[in-house]
């Protein structure tokens, strides 16, 4: 009944009443659609299927910390994190990166701000690892992360100058958060 092409649906409805429009509507494929205008019931329906808005904190288990410090609509960047340390560990299997966040949030804990505190630093933890790849070598500068979904897989590479690490994971979990005073310039 419901066609998906090229990102919309096409529902010819001539034939059917409210109530098997509103049930055939509910077995369109996953998704936000807008509903455009239609000048009368001959005209097919046309849905077009509007793709989310994803960050990184959709792809991990909890995100609700995070979220709650940097807000829900503004996460923060995986862009120019300063790395200290990745961690392999047999139990899981499970890969934990230790990093600092590029930005202190506007809307810090009000015990961080009265400590002076003006870094944030999380640790990641891929969990139920399925691959891991680690090339090169780096200990010095900036990285950059980014997560992403394919296979119900969570995929993680980061990039630390000539360095490389890449995991797939079952799932991503933020395991601790924490703050200090600090910078976040290279020395």
């Amino acid at each position: 009944m419901a066609d998906e092409l090229f990102g919309e649906c096409f529902l010819d409805y001539k034939d059917m009443d409210d109530v098997q429009l509103a049930a055939t509507l509910q077995r369109l494929p996953p998704g936000e659609y807008e509903k455009p205008t239609r000048s009368g019931k001959l005209e097919p329906l046309i849905f077009r299927k509007v793709a989310p808005v994803f960050t990184w904190l959709d792809l991990v288990e909890d995100p609700r910390g995070l979220r709650s410090i940097y807000g829900a609509d503004n996460p923060p960047s995986l862009e120019k994190i300063l790395l200290h340390e990745v961690v392999l560990k047999c139990d899981g299997p499970s890969v934990v990166l230790r990093f600092d966040l590029p930005e202190f949030p506007t809307s810090a804990p009000i015990k961080w701000r009265d400590r002076g505190f003006s870094v944030v630093q999380i640790g990641l933890t891929m969990i139920g690892v399925k691959d891991l790849s680690l090339t090169g070598w780096n200990h010095h500068g900036w990285a950059s992360m980014e997560l992403a979904s394919r296979d119900d897989l969570v995929m993680l590479e980061v990039l630390w100058g000539s360095a490389r690490v890449q995991v797939q994971a079952d799932a991503a979990a933020v395991t601790s958060i924490s703050a200090y005073a600090g910078d976040l310039s290279l020395k």
